[in-house]
């Protein structure tokens, strides 16, 4: 079993969101991410609701690089920050957290006031 990573971040409300990320074995090597899945959600803090979804897309599957991404529609919604993680699944469907941590809300100044 793997412990997931801890990476909080920090969500503009408004703006489009992107966060690279990249999937490293013990040695540091990107791992070819052929045939693998990546999903990831922010939730409330009690876990009954989801706040948004993230899309995600693979940036360079051969080295493990892949972007998860919230519209400025999205995240224009969001009105509370939450908690979230980013589940991979391996092709013979076994699954694993990759990172977790919270996700936290900046409403911004310029767009709101």
């Amino acid at each position: 079993m793997r412990d997931p990573g801890v990476l909080d971040i920090t969500i503009h409300q408004g703006a489009t969101y992107n966060l690279d990320l990249q999937y490293l074995d013990s040695t540091g090597t990107g791992v070819d991410m052929t045939g693998f899945t990546v999903e990831s959600k922010i939730v409330d803090q009690s876990y009954s609701s989801v706040i948004a979804t993230f899309t995600s897309s693979f940036t360079d599957i051969t080295t493990g690089k892949f972007n998860l991404k919230l519209s400025s529609t999205i995240t224009a919604g969001i009105t509370v920050g939450g908690l979230y993680d980013v589940l991979i699944t391996e092709p013979g469907g076994e699954k694993f957290f990759l990172v977790e941590g919270r996700a936290v809300l900046n409403p911004g100044i310029t767009g709101v006031l």
